[in-house]
């Protein structure tokens, strides 16, 4: 007769176990699911809704109290790379006791404060983050102005110079914030006479993109002396290349899709060094001239 299985064994079987098996297996042993709870799940993506648990590219039902406690209830260890919390309708109350293990947040719609509760606290600092901001309070979390890449859902009227002055974070996105582009165009004016830290990026949806309103089109004919010569119609190439005054760092503005009007990227980055056709070393930063206006 075959040993059972300790429970060292039984517990890497079930945390590598294919997640829709280990679930269906597990639910004909109440024995069982005391166990299989205190396993890890390890997804790449966890999202929650009022009525449904999205792990990765499945989908399971947490309609009922009882399908809320099979899937939620006493799970300290859900593990995942992103988790996706919050949208029109969701209006969930989480157990007490389930907790996310994770390296960016996605707040839909709300404030990311309401979802702090959840998180396990190993899991900042955050990679990303991105939330609701409606008010300049709302940038003063600690945990906000930690992580590495902040993106923004809506946004008030005059929040990029806050932003600008005020926040830390070296990446941040404008995601459904109708900026206005003489904002964006302050900022550049702002950051080639005062500079900014190297590698400093702000994203910008272009809302107005293939019209001659939108931010890249009006950035094109106020900054066009800033033109790259050798602009090559890639998202790598940028299409404007502004110098910082005193320093060995250019704003490049670029633009994604072939037309250019989709996205529109800041960074700031090193100025590159014209290579002469027989030199082979690479690229070396070097002091910007001025265009003349």
């Amino acid at each position: 007769m075959p040993q059972p299985l300790t429970y060292p064994a039984l517990k890497i079987v079930l945390e590598y176990l294919e997640l829709m098996k280990r679930f269906h297996i597990t639910k004909r042993s109440s024995s069982l699911r005391r166990i299989e709870k205190l396993v890890p799940i390890r997804v790449k993506e966890l999202s929650i809704s009022e009525s449904y648990l999205f792990l990765n590219d499945e989908q399971v039902s947490i309609d009922t109290a009882r399908e809320m406690d099979f899937y939620l209830t006493g799970r300290p260890n859900y593990v995942c790379n992103k988790v996706t919390l919050g949208g029109p309708f969701t209006d969930i109350t989480l157990p007490p006791d389930f907790k996310i293990l994770t390296k960016e947040l996605i707040s839909q719609m709300r404030y990311f404060v309401t979802y702090l509760p959840v998180i396990d606290p190993r899991s900042f600092p955050l990679r990303k983050l991105f939330t609701q901001i409606e008010e300049p309070a709302h940038f003063d979390h600690p945990i906000l102005r930690s992580v590495d890449e902040l993106e923004i859902e809506d946004g008030y009227d005059g929040m990029l110079p806050f932003i600008d002055e005020n926040i830390t974070n070296k990446t941040v996105v404008f995601s459904s914030c109708d900026v206005p582009h003489d904002d964006v165009l302050k900022l550049i004016r702002n950051w080639e006479k005062n500079g900014k830290e190297l590698g400093t990026t702000y994203k910008f949806d272009d809302y107005k993109a293939g019209s001659q309103m939108s931010t890249m089109c009006q950035l094109k004919k106020k900054l066009s002396e800033f033109k790259n010569k050798r602009y090559n119609g890639t998202t790598e190439s940028p299409f404007l290349i502004i110098p910082i005054d005193n320093t060995t760092s250019c704003i490049n503005v670029y633009s994604t899709g072939q037309t250019g009007e989709f996205e529109t990227i800041l960074k700031v980055e090193h100025a590159k060094q014209k290579r002469k056709k027989s030199q082979r070393s690479e690229d070396a930063p070097v002091t910007c001239k001025k265009a003349k206006r």
